[in-house]
C-alpha cells in the first residue's frame, strides 16, 4: 500500500467520524429542543431567533450528512 492510499483513507474516516458526529449533535439539539432543553454546546444558537435557531441546527444535521456520507464513499467509484 502506498502512502497515498493510507492518507486517503485516514482522510475518508475522519471525515465520516466528523459528519457522524455533526449528525448526532444536530439531531440530539433539534429533539432536546422540543422538550425545552438546551445543550451547552449551541448555547449560542440559543440566542438567535427562532427560524435562524431552527435553520442553523437544521444545517448542522445536513452538514454531518452529506460529510458522513462523502467519508463513506469509495474514491475509486467517484
Amino acid at each position: 500500500m502506498d502512502p497515498f492510499t493510507k492518507n486517503e483513507s485516514n482522510r475518508s474516516s475522519g471525515l465520516l467520524l466528523l459528519g457522524f458526529v455533526l449528525f448526532v449533535c444536530g439531531s440530539l439539539s433539534l429533539i432536546l429542543s422540543m422538550v425545552g432543553v438546551e445543550l451547552v454546546v449551541f448555547k449560542w444558537i440559543e440566542v438567535l431567533s427562532f427560524p435562524f435557531n431552527l435553520i442553523t441546527k437544521l444545517a448542522i444535521l445536513l452538514s454531518g450528512l452529506v460529510l458522513a456520507y462523502l467519508g463513506s464513499m469509495d474514491r475509486e467509484q467517484q
